[in-house]
């Protein structure tokens, strides 16, 4: 009776323990997806802040030749 106890109990915190790693696992996944939002949101901004800046450039190579 013992023994079927104990096995019992091990069953119990086996259970537990892949319980907590399935729940981290969502966690990590979770945190995975929102990464890869944010760097699609980042490449984005860095894209627009590019082309922004070859416009500016543009821009200022055209008012130095007036000015010329």
């Amino acid at each position: 009776m013992i023994t079927l106890v104990w096995w019992y109990l091990q069953v119990q915190r086996l259970e537990k323990i892949v319980r907590e790693s399935e729940s981290g696992l969502g966690t990590a996944s979770s945190q995975i997806n929102s990464l890869r939002d944010a760097s699609h949101r980042l490449q984005s901004e860095l894209e627009k802040t590019r082309e922004e800046l070859r416009s500016s450039k543009t821009t200022a190579a055209s008012l130095k030749v007036d000015n010329s």
